[in-house]
């Protein structure tokens, strides 16, 4: 089996760095988390997350 391509390992890796970013803002914003500021502790802008996950509340990358 051939090694993931540096483009999918790449975006594994910022799927992660996504979530723990929610994970971080979630136990600090609690139920008021917004998608706007994880996309802000990232430096991203918020229609970006869009890319990885499918929608506000999907868990499972795209």
């Amino acid at each position: 089996m051939p090694a993931p391509s540096l483009r999918t390992r790449v975006r594994a890796e910022l799927v992660e760095e996504i979530k723990a970013a929610a994970r971080r803002r979630l136990a600090i914003d609690g139920p008021g988390l917004t998608l706007r500021a994880v996309a802000r502790d990232l430096e991203m802008v918020p229609s970006a997350l869009y890319r990885y996950f499918d929608g506000r509340d999907a868990c499972s990358p795209r």
